[in-house]
């Protein structure tokens, strides 16, 4: 028995996407039609077991003979051939399936995985789909931010997210600041440790780490000029909502203790929570891209410490290869 693909092909190809050709070459949704000067019926040839014209520009048309269960042979049905497998590719079912040379469907070709397809190919549920705006952040408790540009999969966005936990509420969808924070658009003061912090560094840029003790050094902002790296206590204090490594936490790397083989161990300091998150206090937040920033306090010659936060991890990372990024205090 023949596919129901052969019974409606005419229709298929004729009306494929609400695209209807006329008279005049123009498609139903107003476009141009690329063969503007198609002859109707100009030939004719197999296709999925029975014989179809085909218009000049080679877009099959009303079929022209049906082959009933005999092979279909070049342009004509032929009693006397036996069906040949695998004689062409068609869509069928939202997949591609092969035809033998009687119109009867053999095995999956091709899956479109849901996309669908017409004629030979599998269509792009993608090709109109714009991933290049992300949608605003939503606070419910937890801050749900994503970034863009998003990849499409399958007809749908899917953008780089994190979660920020916010700790003193929403409001305006987004996370209250900590209460002990007093800011304004260019820096934050700590009030619980006395520090000023650099609101928003000025890019994405990640520096090497004696970069990173020149850009502060260097640093004028908000009419101040003795801004500097912080160290790895002070970037410690930003963390939250990661036992391990928040301040007083099991993690035993602070500006008392810094040494790396006494007081570092991955457990409690390498491993940190769960990735995906923001684990900065939420006046400043993650970029989403580059979150991992650099202390002033060396760990060798070669190697300095450094926070991850979008894991809430503290590692020793290469001075001139590691490049995080720096937020300066003072």
């Amino acid at each position: 028995m023949k596919s129901r693909v052969a019974q409606l092909l005419p229709l298929m190809l004729l009306w494929a996407c609400g695209k209807q050709v006329d008279p005049n070459g123009v498609i139903g949704d107003g476009t141009v039609d690329p063969c503007p000067d198609r002859v109707p019926d100009a030939t004719f040839r197999c296709h999925l077991g029975d014989v179809y014209y085909y218009d000049s520009c080679d877009q099959v048309g009303e079929r022209k003979e049906a082959c009933g269960d005999v092979a279909c042979t070049g342009d004509h049905c032929d009693p006397a051939a036996a069906c040949a497998p695998e004689s062409e590719a068609f869509c069928d079912s939202g997949d591609i399936y092969w035809f033998d040379s009687c119109g009867v469907r053999g095995d999956l070709k091709l899956s479109c995985n849901g996309q669908g397809c017409a004629a030979t190919a599998c269509l792009d549920a993608c090709a109109a789909v714009d991933c290049s705006v992300a949608p605003p952040p939503v606070c419910s408790g937890t801050l749900a931010q994503t970034f863009q540009p998003g990849t499409c999969q399958l007809g749908s966005c899917e953008f780089p997210s994190i979660g920020t936990p916010c700790l003193y509420g929403c409001e305006g969808g987004a996370c209250k600041p900590n209460p002990a924070a007093s800011c304004n658009e260019l820096t934050c003061t700590d009030t619980a440790t006395s520090l000023v912090w650099e609101r928003n560094p000025p890019s994405l840029d990640a520096l090497a780490w004696q970069q990173a003790l020149d850009y502060c050094s260097a640093l004028v902002l908000d009419g101040q000029s003795d801004w500097r790296t912080p160290t790895i206590g002070e970037l410690r204090s930003l963390i939250i909502d990661c036992p391990a490594t928040t301040p007083g936490g099991v993690c035993g790397v602070t500006d008392a203790c810094t040494d790396f083989a006494t007081c570092w161990n991955l457990d409690d300091c390498g491993v940190g929570c769960a990735p995906g998150g923001c684990h900065m206090q939420p006046e400043y937040g993650c970029s989403g891209i580059v979150d991992v920033f650099w202390a002033s306090t060396s760990v060798s010659a070669t190697h300095a410490y450094a926070v991850d936060y979008r894991r809430a991890q503290i590692n020793a990372r290469v001075k001139t290869t590691a490049q995080p990024r720096v937020r300066c205090v003072r």
